[in-house]
């Protein structure tokens, strides 16, 4: 019920009116006097909030002989009234900034605290992608939504090449050019934590690391000189695992190749 409460409130259901409408749900139609003794809202008020709901349509009403019963519409109708004002407001506001002109980004570059902002970014970059997507991801921020957004990309002909670590050795993905790292235990305890990088069109480059998954700093910019290592890094991973790749052909015995990333 503490759930239902919190949601409601959000969008503007006063505690009175969730508490009187959950009461009609639970024990069906009541007149004003039922309805405020078993919700434990005051007579003087629940009239007042039954008609409130009653405009609202989520509560219907019977005249009766000697009093009004009140009728609670399905839970569903909520849902649906929530839905379209959420999307008739997110029109509305779609348009309002559409006047608001974008500013040519800088070179400036900007700090990111939030996991949210660092998936929200990731998923813009992957889509304003013209060319090239070059990507390092561990398995847990690969959800489907990016694999699926990924895949997209590349049907339409972008070039995606992407670094993927997972601690559990299975590397899901379905893209075409996935490079698994295989060293990942030595790269947690090195750096105790995972980390997104990407570039886009060697233009733009976000990187964002979790630690303990609270703990995130990342930024994000379009810095000549950070997308050129960003860039860089994730090519270089590339090429060293396309390398392992062959050597692990030859002779995987070899003390010189089992110990090749110890610097």
């Amino acid at each position: 019920m503490e759930k239902i409460y919190g949601i409601l409130k959000k969008y503007g259901f006063s505690e009175s009116e969730i508490k009187v409408y959950t009461t009609l749900l639970s024990y069906g139609p009541l007149n004003g006097y039922e309805a405020s003794k078993k919700s434990s809202v005051a007579r003087s008020k629940v009239y007042g909030i039954l008609a409130n709901l009653e405009n609202k349509g989520l509560v219907l009403s019977a005249s009766g002989e000697k009093s009004t019963t009140y009728k609670a519409e399905r839970p569903e109708k909520i849902i649906v009234l929530l839905k379209e004002g959420v999307h008739n407001d997110c029109d509305l506001l779609e348009d309002l900034f559409k006047k608001y002109k974008e500013p040519v980004d800088d070179e400036a570059i900007w700090n990111i605290t939030e996991s949210g902002t660092v998936m929200y970014k990731l998923k813009e970059l992957i889509k304003s992608a013209q060319k090239d997507i070059y990507l390092q991801i561990w398995q847990e921020e690969l959800n489907d939504e990016i694999e699926k957004l990924l895949l997209k990309r590349e049907s339409e002909g972008i070039n995606v090449k992407m670094v993927l670590y997972d601690s559990d050795k299975k590397y899901t993905s379905k893209l075409k050019y996935v490079y698994k790292h295989g060293f990942e235990e030595e790269k947690i305890n090195e750096l105790s934590r995972r980390w997104i990088n990407i570039v886009v069109d060697n233009d733009t480059m976000l990187y964002g690391s979790k630690k303990n998954n609270i703990d995130v700093s990342g930024i994000y910019t379009k810095n000549k000189s950070m997308v050129f290592f960003a860039n860089e890094y994730i090519r270089h991973d590339i090429y060293c695992l396309k390398m392992i790749e062959i050597v692990e052909e030859i002779d995987m015995g070899n003390e010189k190749i089992k110990n090749i990333r110890d610097i």
